[in-house]
This record gives structure tokens, C-alpha cells and sequence, in this order.
């Protein structure tokens, strides 16, 4: 028998204990189904048999040069296997989970030099419009499937499928809102699963796939870069690379920092390491991603007094929230280098409206909430805790969804400030939702426009091209139209609520906030499935819209004479 045929045998039986490793985690571990005890012993023999024949297959792919030990771009996956032989000699449970991760590397790997799978990708990566909706509805589908599994829930049952699909939604669209308390109702497989959907989330289906194309040597085609340039504002085809490195990198290194400083700060309060490393994992995501989710049933009310927390998370929150491209755009231009005066006159027009008007909203917000809470929610703080409170709140209700002050007593004007708020949003190409603070700036510059009769849209001495105009004016229109039908289909069914919670709730399900009044867990499921639809064209809505209006639409030979229409 030739060696390339015993290695191709080898790798077979590699992939089928594989499989029968990873039938006995979703039959016993998920559905806790007890297997006869003949075919309980099979597969636990197939967990030693799978490390044995894993080594033997990797030995024989270096003998035959598959693999370079001493190469220099090999060093990673050579530490790799180290550490699974390390692990298979003194803990197979966890090796086992380490050999998954390298054959679904393989596995990757392999199909990426497929031609049929190339041709998939570069299609799907070309058709954003497409691929955007199906992949979000994919990974919600695929996190509801996981969230109903017993070993998901505390009490073993499993979530409901609409309990599990409006959590999965919730998470994928960064939104927050939840049916059940994250803290005592998931387990920590449950907690991870949600994690996950927020990362996914928060990085962007596009972004997330033409990373991964890039990285498993797929690259992008023509198309595939033109789609990606549209949807990441890029001026040239050459920077689009470094964008998408730029993004992944960012990402990961401010959720990192965040996750340090939140995990030392939670060991103050828990002394449990473990939990608090966890925690500051877990909420430094969400706050970067805007999600709001927490493993605190009160949210971050036990913490209102803590500025460093409460600071932190709104600084993750505002990173996430002004776009990546605002990031790289101020990072670029050297702001300690230059002075601020002198870095302001270098930035983009894009970057300086949305640093401004977020600038604004959040203050504005701040000034809003605490006049009208002070006497109220905030009357029993110190005065820093008020001003920190009312800061914090205002940073967290544009589009992130955590509370350090109860929600149940606010004033009513307060309520409807948020919910304004709530709609605009944070910035295009971010992590958190809404019409965009850049959208809300355009129409108000419009507006100033009329009132002034200029010729243009202006600012900072830029003209705003039509086109802009136009997708303001459809990202509005659509959004709002989606809210009112929604909404009016919620009065409908759900008679008992008030219709200003209903509205609130609303609200923060189309701008991805996840603020509650206190009512989506009673909503009815048909409710439920309503708020999802919501959480989706929240999620997605304005990206699609902005991609379908930067088409180029054909020219047709006949036009229509103008009719005039008197408005106003």
C-alpha cells in the first residue's frame, strides 16, 4: 500500500471517530439521551481511539512533508499539536475539543482551494444584498437551535424554540432586549452561545466573511472588492485589506483592554477570579458591541456608584459606536502628534460630523435626563453619582441597552427623550443600530438648507452630494414606516400595555438598544415575533438600503415629462 493511500485511510478514520466524538456530545451532552450501554462503551472507546489515530495521522503527514516542522509559517500549528499531545498525555477530555478545532482548520482549509467553493464565496461576497439577510437569518437559526438544547437552560429543559429565536435575534443584532434573566436562566454553555451571536454580531456578517475569505486564502474577487468597498466607504480598492485587518484588529484588542480593566474591577466585589475574568470577557463584548446584554439580573444598577466600571463600559460603548472607520480615520492623522485644533482641520468630513453630533446627542441627552431625573430616579444619589448616572445613561440609551438606574419611575418626558434617542442611533458602519447619527445630521443640514435657500447641503465647508440626501431621506422614511406598522399591530394584540411602553419597546428593538420598560418578557409570542422583525430590519435595514440605493441603476432611452406636485 502506497503511503499517500495509508494517509488518506488514516485521515478517514480520523474524521469518522470525529464525528461519533461529536454524536455523543450533542446526544448526551445536548439532549442528555442515555445511549444502550453497548453503544456507550463504542463511543467512549472512540474518544481514545480518535487522539490515538489523530497522532498517527499527523506524524505520517510530517514524514511525507505535509507538514514543515521547522518552518517558520508552520510555528503556530506546531505549538498547536504540541499542546494537544501535552493534553492528550495528562487531559484527553480537553484535547479532544482542541483536535475538533484543527480538523475544522483542515477542513477550511481544504475547501478553500475548491473551485466550486471559491466561485460560492466570491458570488455571495459580490451580492451583499443577498448575502447579508441570509447569513443573519442563518446565524440566528443556528443560535436558536443550540439555545434550545437542555444543556443551554438551568433547569435542563431546553429553551422554547421563540424564547430561543428571540434571544439568538436579540444577540446577532446586537440589540439586548431578552424574554428570559441571562444571569439564572442560562447556563454558561447558554452564556457562551450568546457571546458568540454578539460577536458575530457586532463585527458584521460582511466584515466577519471577507475577513475569513482573506484568511483562509480565499481572497476576494473584482466584484467581491467593489461590494465590500461600497459597504465600507473605502476610496480605493487597494485599502480595503488593511480596512478589513484594520477592523478585526481593532475589535479584538479594545474588547481585550476592556475585558482587563472590568475583570480586575469585578474582583474587588466577587474574589472569585474565575467569575470575574469571565464577567469582564463578557461585558467588556457586549458594551463594545453594543449589545447590552449582562450576567447581572439588575443589569449594572449594583454598580452605579462605581465610575470605573460605569466609565469603561460607556468608553467601549462610544468606540464601538461612532463606526471603525471614525476610529481609523482619527488614529490616522496623529491626534498627539498634531494638537487637537490641527487634527480636527485634517479629518474627513464624515468623521467630523459624526464626533460632533455624537458629541451633542450624548450631552444633550445628559443635560435631558438629569433635569428631569434629579427630583426622581437620581433624587437619592450624591451629586457626582448623578451627573455620572445621567452621563452614563445618556452614553448607553442611543444604542448599548445597559441601566444603572431602575427604569420602573422615570418621568415620562425622560421616557420620551430616550426614545428619541433610541431611533437615532449611533454611527454607520459601528456596532450599534438606529438611523445613524450621520442620517439625523444630514436631514437637519437639509433642513437648514431650505431655510436658508442655499443651493447645496453644507458642512464644514464640504457640499453633501444628493445621493447622500436621498438615502437619509429613504433610511428615515423606511424605518419609521416599519415602526408605525409594528406598532400599531402591537396595540392590536397586546390591548393590556400601555401604549407608551409599547412604543419604548419598539423603539429599542428597531434602533438595536435593548431598554425595557419591563414588558417583553409578557409579551404574547406573537408579540415576541413582531419585536423579532423588528431586531432584523433594525439590524440590517439601513446597510440594505444604503447598498441598494449605491447601485447603479440602468438608463432608460424615454423619460417622463416633470409633473409638479405642491407640497407644504
Amino acid at each position: 500500500m502506497k503511503k499517500a493511500e495509508f494517509r488518506k485511510i488514516i485521515a478517514w478514520l480520523v474524521h469518522s471517530l470525529a464525528f461519533l466524538v461529536a454524536l455523543k456530545v450533542l446526544i448526551i451532552l445536548g439532549y442528555k439521551i442515555v445511549l444502550k450501554e453497548e453503544l456507550q462503551h463504542y463511543i467512549d472507546f472512540s474518544e481514545y481511539a480518535l487522539l490515538i489515530s489523530f497522532w498517527v495521522y499527523v506524524i505520517i503527514s510530517y514524514i511525507q512533508g505535509s507538514y514543515k516542522f521547522f518552518a517558520y509559517h508552520e510555528k503556530l500549528r506546531n505549538l498547536y499539536l504540541i499542546a494537544v499531545l501535552a493534553l492528550c498525555l495528562f487531559s484527553p477530555l480537553y484535547a479532544k475539543w482542541l483536535v475538533f478545532i484543527f480538523l475544522l482548520t483542515e477542513l477550511m482549509d481544504s475547501l478553500s482551494n475548491k473551485p466550486l467553493i471559491r466561485n460560492y464565496m466570491h458570488y455571495f461576497l459580490s451580492k451583499p444584498s443577498i448575502l447579508i439577510p441570509l447569513t443573519f437569518i442563518v446565524t440566528i437559526l443556528a443560535g436558536a437551535f443550540f439555545l434550545t438544547l437542555p444543556i443551554a437552560t438551568v433547569d435542563g429543559r431546553g429553551a422554547s424554540f421563540v424564547d430561543a429565536f428571540f434571544t439568538s435575534c436579540s444577540a446577532t443584532c446586537v440589540t439586548g432586549l431578552i424574554v428570559q434573566d441571562t444571569e439564572i436562566y442560562w447556563t454558561k454553555f447558554g452564556q457562551i452561545v450568546i457571546l458568540l451571536l454578539i460577536q458575530i454580531g457586532a463585527l458584521g456578517i460582511m466584515t466577519l466573511s471577507a475577513s475569513v475569505a482573506y484568511m483562509v486564502g480565499l481572497g476576494l474577487g473584482l466584484r467581491s472588492q467593489v461590494a465590500m468597498k461600497d459597504l465600507l466607504d473605502t476610496d480605493e480598492l487597494s485599502n480595503l485589506k488593511s480596512t478589513l485587518l484594520f477592523i478585526v484588529k481593532m475589535t479584538f484588542s479594545v474588547e481585550a483592554a476592556g475585558a482587563v480593566i472590568l475583570s480586575a474591577r469585578f474582583y474587588t466585589y466577587t474574589r472569585d477570579i474565575g467569575f470575574s475574568i469571565y464577567s469582564g470577557i463578557f461585558h467588556s463584548i457586549s458594551a463594545f458591541g453594543n449589545a447590552g446584554f449582562s450576567l447581572f439580573s439588575k443589569n449594572l444598577e449594583n454598580f452605579k456608584f462605581d465610575p470605573i466600571i460605569l466609565l469603561t463600559i460607556a468608553g467601549l460603548i462610544i468606540t464601538g459606536g461612532i463606526g471603525f472607520l471614525a476610529v481609523m480615520s482619527i488614529m490616522s492623522i496623529g491626534i498627539f502628534r498634531h494638537g487637537i485644533r490641527e487634527s480636527w482641520n485634517k479629518l474627513n468630513t464624515h468623521t467630523k460630523i459624526t464626533l460632533l453630533t455624537t458629541l451633542c446627542l450624548i450631552f444633550g441627552g445628559m443635560a435631558f435626563i438629569y433635569f428631569f431625573e434629579v427630583d426622581r430616579s437620581l433624587k437619592d444619589y450624591s451629586v457626582p453619582t448623578q451627573l455620572l448616572s445621567a452621563f452614563f445613561q445618556s452614553v448607553t440609551t442611543r444604542t448599548a441597552g445597559f441601566n444603572s438606574i431602575p427604569f420602573d419611575n422615570l418621568n415620562r418626558i425622560t421616557v420620551l427623550i430616550i426614545i428619541i434617542l433610541m431611533f437615532i442611533g449611533a454611527a454607520p458602519g459601528s456596532t450599534g443600530g438606529g438611523i445613524k447619527v450621520t442620517t439625523f445630521a444630514v436631514l437637519l443640514l437639509t433642513v437648514r438648507r431650505i431655510m436658508t435657500g442655499k443651493n447645496d447641503v453644507e458642512a464644514f465647508n464640504r457640499s453633501i452630494s444628493e445621493n447622500v440626501v436621498v438615502r437619509s431621506i429613504a433610511i428615515l422614511t423606511t424605518q419609521s414606516t416599519a415602526l408605525i406598522v409594528i406598532f400599531l399591530l402591537l396595540l392590536y394584540i397586546q390591548p393590556n400595555f400601555k401604549e407608551i411602553d409599547l412604543l419604548f419597546e419598539s423603539v429599542s428593538a428597531l434602533g438595536t438598544v435593548g431598554l425595557s420598560l419591563g414588558i417583553t418578557s409578557s409579551l404574547s409570542s406573537f408579540g415576541k415575533c413582531l419585536m423579532i422583525i423588528l431586531m432584523f430590519l433594525g439590524r440590517i435595514g439601513p446597510l440594505t438600503i444604503v447598498l441598494a440605493i449605491g447601485k447603479k441603476h440602468r438608463e432608460y432611452g424615454i423619460r417622463y415629462p416633470q409633473g409638479r406636485i405642491m407640497v407644504g
